[in-house]
C-alpha cells in the first residue's frame, strides 16, 4: 500500500521555514546543473560534453515516459499491472538486491589494482599490526593526524581475520563486504522510495542506484564509503518512517533507531556529521509554533535521539579501536589538524597531476607545511593560514570559489573515480584475462569507451540532481520530504566549507535518488504535454465514447 506525502496541517511558522529549506535545497540542484552544463568544472577526466548533454536528454525523457506510466497505472478505472502480493513484491526486491549486490561484487573483480592514498596507507597499517601487534613512528604519527581512519583499519583486520593474511585474500573480502553494503543499500533505497511512489517506481529507483553505485569503479577500491552507505541510507529510511508514524512510542523507537544509524556512519567517515545536524535542524523546523505539551514531547525525543547518538558513536569508536589494535590514548591528539585547518584547505585551489585545477581538494603543500606542527602552534598556523586566505580573496573571491567548488563536486557522475593519487595508471591493474579487458575498457581511464561512459553516467546524473531540483521548487513542505532534503543540503554545505571532492557525496546517492523518485518537477497536464511533445504525438489519446446515444 503506497502512499503521497501526508499534507497533515503544520503551523504557519514550521510551514515557512520547512518550504524555505526545500526551495533553498532544490534551487542549489538546479544552478548547480545549470551551471555545470554551461561551464563545467571537469574534476580528473575531461568530459565529452556532447554525450554529457545527451546524457541528461535521454534521462529525462525516460523520466517523463516512467512518470506519465506509473500515473496511468493507478488512475481510476485503469487495469494497471498485475497485482502482486506484498510478499512477492519484498521477495522480487530481496531479490533484485543480491543480485545486484553480486552483480556488482563481479564488475569490481576485474578492477583489482594497486590502489594509494589513505586506502594503501590503512591496507598498510593493517597488515603491520597483525604481523608485528605494534605500530610503526609513521602508522602513529598518521593515525594521530587522522584519527577518523582508525575504524578503517579495524575493518581491514576484520578483513584480514576472515581472508587470510595475504593482500589478495583480505582484498577479496573487502569487495565482498563492498558488495552486500551495496545489496543492503539497494532494498533500502526500495524501502524508501516504495512508501511514496509504490513498487513499479522503486524498482526504478533501484536500477538507478545500481547504475551509479553498483557498476561504479568505486566498487573496486577497500574504502569507507560503501558501510557509510548503508547506514546514511538506513538513517533516511527510519527518519521517513518516524515522521510518518503516529503513535509516540514507535515513533520514539524510530527515531532512536535513526540515530543510532547515523551515529556508526559518523563513526566510520566523518562526512555524515552532517546528516546528524540536519536532523537537528529538522526536530528545531518541526518545534516552531507548537503547543508547550508537543514541545516538551519534542525534547524528550530528541534528547533520547542525542543520547541515542552519543552512546553509539563513543560505543562504535571504543570496539574499532579495539578490533584496530589502536587505542586513542596511545594517539598524539595534539597533532590532529583543527577545523580551521580543514577550513583552510577547503578554500585552496591545488593541481591535478594533469594540471585540472581542484578546488578544496586535498592539499599536499599545506599537510607538508604543517607536518612538524602540533597543539598550540599547529591551531595558530591554521587560523593564521585561514585569515590570509580569506582577506586576500575577499568576499566576492570567496563566493566565486565557492560557486567554482560546487560545480566541481557535484559535476561529475563518476565521483571522482580513478581521482585520487595515482590510481588512473592502468599499469596498476592486476588483471588481464579476456573479461577484464572488456570491463576494464568501460571502467578505467585507459579504457577506449571510458569517456563515453564516464560522460553519459554524470548525464544521467545531473538529469537526476535537476529532476529532484525542480521537484524541490514546486513541492509542499511535509516532514518526510524536509528528512530527505536536509541531509542533501548538509552534505552540500560540508563539502563547501571543509575539504571535499564528488567522492564525499557518493554515499548520499541512494538519498537523493530517493528524493528524485519522491518528488513531482511537473504538474500532470504539463507532463502529459512534454511525452506528447517528445512522441511526436500531437493530439492526446481518449479512450472511446461511450455509445450512449448522445455526444460526449
Amino acid at each position: 500500500m503506497t502512499s503521497e506525502p501526508r499534507a497533515s496541517p503544520y503551523c504557519p511558522a514550521e510551514a515557512a521555514a520547512g518550504r524555505a529549506v526545500l526551495s533553498v535545497t532544490g534551487a542549489i540542484l538546479v544552478l548547480t546543473v545549470l551551471t555545470v552544463l554551461v561551464r563545467p568544472h571537469n574534476p580528473n577526466i575531461e568530459y565529452a560534453r556532447l554525450w554529457v548533454v545527451t546524457g541528461v536528454g535521454v534521462s529525462l525523457v525516460l523520466a517523463l515516459v516512467l512518470t506519465e506510466t506509473a500515473r496511468r497505472r493507478v488512475q481510476p478505472g485503469s487495469r494497471g499491472a498485475p497485482s502482486w502480493r506484498p510478499g512477492v513484491t519484498w521477495l522480487v526486491a530481496t531479490g533484485t538486491s543480491v543480485l545486484g549486490g553480486t552483480a556488482g561484487v563481479l564488475l569490481a573483480m576485474p578492477l583489482r589494482y594497486e590502489y594509494g592514498w589513505d586506502a594503501a596507507v590503512v591496507t598498510d597499517i593493517s597488515e603491520e599490526v597483525s604481523s608485528d601487534g605494534v605500530l610503526s613512528s609513521y602508522a602513529h604519527d598518521y593515525l594521530s593526524r587522522y584519527p577518523n581512519n582508525v575504524p578503517l583499519v579495524a575493518m581491514m583486520n576484520l578483513a584480514r581475520r576472515i581472508g587470510g593474511p595475504s593482500h589478495e585474500g583480505t582484498y577479496d573480502v573487502y569487495l565482498v563486504a563492498n558488495g552486500l553494503c551495496l545489496a543492503v543499500v539497494l532494498l533500502l533505497s526500495f524501502v524508501l522510495v516504495r512508501t511514496f511512489r509504490g513498487a513499479a517506481v522503486a524498482y526504478v529507483a533501484q536500477a538507478v542506484v545500481f547504475v551509479l553505485i553498483g557498476c561504479s569503479p568505486w566498487m573496486a577500491v577497500p574504502y569507507t564509503d560503501f558501510p557509510a552507505m548503508a547506514f546514511v541510507t538506513g538513517a533516511v529510511v527510519l527518519a521517513v518512517a518516524a515522521t510518518r508514524s503516529r503513535r509516540i512510542g514507535r515513533r520514539v523507537g524510530l527515531v532512536v533507531a535513526a540515530c543510532a544509524c547515523i551515529a556508526v556512519a559518523f563513526a566510520i567517515k566523518s562526512t555524515p556529521a552532517s546528516t546528524a545536524a540536519a536532523f537537528l535542524v529538522s526536530g528545531v523546523i518541526v518545534a516552531l509554533g507548537q503547543s508547550r505539551r508537543a514541545l516538551i514531547r519534542l525534547a524528550i525525543v530528541g534528547a533520547v535521539g542525542g543520547a541515542a547518538f552519543a552512546l553509539t558513536a563513543m560505543a562504535t569508536l571504543a570496539g574499532a579501536e579495539r578490533v584496530a589494535h589502536v587505542p586513542r590514548t596511545a594517539l598524539d591528539s595534539s597533532r590532529t589538524a583543527p577545523v580551521s585547518w580543514w577550513i583552510a584547505n577547503g578554500l585552496s585551489t591545488t593541481r591535478s597531476i594533469s594540471g585540472r585545477p581542484y578546488y578544496g581538494a586535498y592539499n599536499p603543500q599545506m599537510v607538508k607545511e604543517s607536518m612538524g606542527l602540533s597543539g598550540d602552534r599547529l591551531r595558530a598556523w591554521s587560523e593564521q593560514r585561514l585569515t590570509r586566505q580569506l582577506e586576500a580573496m575577499g568576499a566576492t573571491g570567496v563566493v566565486a570559489f565557492e560557486v567554482r567548488k560546487q560545480t566541481f563536486n557535484w559535476g561529475d557522475g563518476m565521483f571522482f573515480a580513478w581521482g585520487e593519487g595515482y590510481d588512473f595508471q592502468a599499469s596498476r591493474l592486476q588483471e588481464h584475462d579476456g573479461f577484464a579487458k572488456v570491463v576494464q575498457s568501460v571502467q578505467h581511464p585507459s579504457g577506449s569507451d571510458y569517456v563515453l561512459r564516464a560522460s553519459l553516467t554524470t548525464g544521467l546524473w545531473l538529469a537526476l540532481l535537476l529532476w529532484a531540483g525542480v521537484g524541490l521548487l514546486r513541492a509542499r513542505h511535509t516532514r518526510e520530504l524536509l528528512v530527505m532534503a536536509l541531509p542533501v543540503l548538509g552534505i552540500a554545505a560540508f563539502t563547501l566549507l571543509f575539504q571535499g571532492r564528488s567522492r564525499y557525496l557518493f554515499a548520499y546517492v541512494p538519498v537523493i535518488v530517493g528524493l528524485a523518485a519522491v518528488v513531482r518537477p511537473l504538474p500532470t497536464a504539463l507532463s502529459r504535454t512534454s511525452l506528447r511533445l517528445v512522441s511526436g504525438r500531437t493530439q492526446p489519446h481518449e479512450p472511446p465514447a461511450p455509445a450512449t446515444g448522445r455526444s460526449v
